[in-house]
């Protein structure tokens, strides 16, 4: 599992995105909604998460965490998400304020949460999701054949990148792919597309003749 955090600019983007988007626990019975509400907690309720998280996003004081299966590991059902969050809630700083959990797409669940006391703990997070509680519900019950198994090359959100953890760059990443702005032929791992990253010698570059 991938665990990425978002920048303030990035978390209020994805908070005002989500209060349009994310259907309620109530209306999802039939699964059919891809941005739908997991769970919710800290002081937050059901009916009224999305008015708290719209004025925090106003106020620019919400962080967000994603949460991601990587290619290979199985498909969580809307409850092994929901125990996943709140076994990790009070290692990752989640214990003490209001959060909501919203499924952003079948492999992928965005943390929005109050930033006043700062970010949530992201290597508490990636720790936690290496521990039996998490990998007992990706692990696949029946693992495909070594060759059928993908790799991370496979993987849009992780290709050609030297960290596949780094935080996505907005609201178009919320599955971890390239965005829909990007330039043409431009990769998930170029420079443009890793916050900080070095550009990669070579590229793009002719041969040097004397």
């Amino acid at each position: 599992m991938l665990v990425s955090a978002y920048d303030s600019q990035s978390s209020r983007q994805i908070a005002g995105s989500i209060t349009v988007r994310a259907v309620g626990r109530a209306a999802h019975r039939s699964h059919l909604a891809e941005t739908r509400v997991i769970d919710v907690g800290g002081g937050w309720h059901t009916g009224t998460w999305r008015v708290d998280l719209r004025r925090l996003a106003d106020r620019a004081r919400v962080t967000a965490l994603a949460l991601r299966t990587q290619p290979g590991e199985r498909q969580l059902s809307d409850h092994d998400w929901s125990e996943i969050v709140r076994g990790m809630a009070d290692r990752i700083g989640l214990g003490d304020r209001p959060w909501v959990a919203v499924r952003t797409n079948p492999t992928t669940l965005t943390l929005l949460t109050d930033a006043t006391n700062g970010p949530l703990r992201t290597e508490a997070a990636r720790a936690y999701a290496r521990t039996p509680a998490v990998t007992s519900r990706t692990t696949p019950t029946h693992p495909p054949p070594a060759s059928a198994t993908p790799t991370a090359a496979a993987d849009p959100g992780t290709a050609g990148t030297a960290n596949p953890e780094a935080p996505p760059n907005g609201v178009a990443q919320l599955s971890f792919a390239v965005p829909p702005t990007a330039a043409p032929g431009a990769a998930a791992g170029s420079p443009a597309h890793q916050p900080g990253g070095a550009p990669i010698h070579g590229a793009g570059t002719r041969p040097h003749t004397r």
